[in-house]
């Protein structure tokens, strides 16, 4: 036979008591990860997209260092013979270095220099002129933003 007590309960048996919190603990626990694991993917990202700005930065600076070595090599071979016809690909740097000049009517020269890495060409197009001793001067250069190697023109003259 078996006792009951007050309120209809077993004499000797545990009580338990769902609390209504349970569930909500749960739940909040849940919104925590959830938000701990979205930090963790922005600063994944965060961290990638810098590590990519400082790949794309260090290209720049390469191509750019390169493109200046063509156009100085240039210049100084053009320096040393008026009818210097151009670097064609030769390597310095781990880069790929060319130019070429074409004369114009007006008697001024069109150097254009490019600079090829890892897939990657950039290029400085100047207009010199030859002074009254035979020596070559810039009146005026622009250099073209990097660009993947095989887009645009094509060719080092355009």
């Amino acid at each position: 036979m078996v006792a009951y007590g007050t309120a209809g309960r077993r004499v000797g048996a545990a009580v338990v008591r769902r609390s209504p919190e349970r569930g909500f603990a749960l739940l909040l626990a849940l919104a925590v990860l959830l938000l701990v694991g979205a930090a963790v993917l922005l600063a994944f990202r965060t961290a990638l997209s810098g590590k990519n700005a400082l790949q794309r930065e260090r290209r720049l600076i390469e191509l750019r260092a390169a493109s200046d070595a063509a156009f100085a090599e240039t210049m100084a071979s053009l320096d040393e013979n008026i009818g210097f016809p151009g670097l064609s690909g030769r390597a310095f740097g781990g880069a790929t270095l060319s130019s070429g000049i074409t004369r114009r009517p007006d008697g001024t020269l069109r150097v254009v220099a490019t600079a090829s890495r890892g897939g990657w060409t950039m290029t400085l197009d100047a207009t010199v002129r030859i002074d009254r001793r035979g020596r070559p001067s810039i009146v005026s250069w622009n250099r073209s933003p990097a660009r993947p190697a095989g887009r645009g023109t094509g060719s080092v003259l355009r």
